[in-house]
């Protein structure tokens, strides 16, 4: 299954600012209701953005970081652990490169399972 992305800066800017954001160690991750176009659009699946920044390393080093965030998502989209959401995913310096790939699969789980509680009460 294909990973829909958020891919212009007004999207990205929509979910910082009327979404929620869940801080890891590892990265940070921000969640917002889709855009009812956008639902329409892209049949309630969820949309993803990565935001990784030169302060990540260099252009292989964060590659591999996004390899990495897109081989997490494309698991919990096939599992169905992720909301039809739009989520942003940050990579924070000198910490996410560094850490095992068990270790960021836990904290996007936990993340993921916290953005959803919090999309579930604000639709209540």
């Amino acid at each position: 299954m294909k990973i829909l992305s958020l891919k212009k800066r007004p999207e990205f800017s929509t979910v910082a600012q009327t979404g929620r954001k869940v801080v890891t160690k590892l990265f940070i991750i921000q969640g917002s209701l889709q855009d009812p176009l956008q639902k329409e659009k892209f049949s309630n699946s969820p949309r993803f953005g990565l935001i990784v920044t030169k302060k990540n390393g260099n252009a292989v080093q964060r590659n591999l970081i996004k390899r990495r965030f897109r081989a997490l998502i494309q698991d919990h989209i096939k599992q169905g652990t992720a909301a039809p959401l739009d989520y942003v995913l940050i990579a924070r310096p000198g910490r996410t490169l560094g850490s095992r790939f068990q270790d960021l699969e836990t904290k996007l789980a936990e993340a993921l399972e916290t953005l959803k509680k919090f999309e579930e009460e604000k639709n209540d």
